[in-house]
């Protein structure tokens, strides 16, 4: 992987569940767990990938509800090709980031479309996340740790 500094990656296509688990701050790492999870949804994505769906709530959640998401990632090498998360955090600091880094797609299923807390201006996060870190939200931390 090449950097253009140290947060925002270049021509990124995939990338490992340790490098998004270790640029996570601390802060998260603690809020993900406890949650209330239910074992996610596996299924094949086709062209040898795999998709983990999950429906998650964060404990205590500041927002009231559960959270929706998913991870795509290639069976050979487990190297993540696409995540998503439905939370606040994601689409206010993470969205932005991910997309332009080809891990993330504004073109959503509808079921995903619908539980999205609005729809995004598909502009960068300059306020949340001027650097466009990337990272991950507790909801993807906690599948990543335990599920995946």
């Amino acid at each position: 992987m090449r950097f253009k500094d140290l947060y925002h990656f270049n021509n990124l296509f995939e990338v490992s569940r340790e490098f998004l688990m270790n640029n996570t701050d601390q802060g998260r790492v603690a809020r993900s767990n406890p949650m209330f999870t239910k074992p996610p949804l596996v299924t094949d994505a086709g062209n040898g990938l795999t998709r983990i769906e999950y429906n998650f709530k964060a404990k205590p959640s500041i927002e009231q509800k559960r959270q929706y998401g998913y991870i795509i990632y290639d069976e050979k090498d487990n190297d993540i090709k696409q995540i998503y998360c439905s939370c606040k955090d994601w689409a206010y600091r993470l969205y932005y980031p991910m997309v332009q880094n080809d891990l993330a797609t504004w073109d959503l299923d509808t079921k995903y479309k619908d539980k999205a807390p609005f729809v995004h201006n598909q502009k960068p996060t300059i306020i949340s996340n001027p650097t466009e870190k990337i990272y991950i939200c507790k909801h993807l931390y906690q599948l990543l740790m335990n599920y995946f």
